[in-house]
């Protein structure tokens, strides 16, 4: 996908995405695991139900 791109600025930009959706991924796996939820989008409601104070 990324090598049709003949623009050597589109392709550094669409592979830096990738590379932010494969880190959120993982991120969102990990978290998930931690709390013990299933899905990705009941985990980001739980986050949002329950914020952190910053001190």
């Amino acid at each position: 996908m990324v090598n049709s791109i003949e623009d050597e600025s589109t392709q550094i930009m669409m592979l830096e995405i990738l590379q932010l959706l494969s880190e959120y991924e993982y991120i969102i796996k990990i978290l998930s695991e931690i709390k013990g939820q299933e899905s990705p989008m009941g985990l980001l409601k739980g986050l949002n139900d329950q914020p952190e104070q910053i001190q």
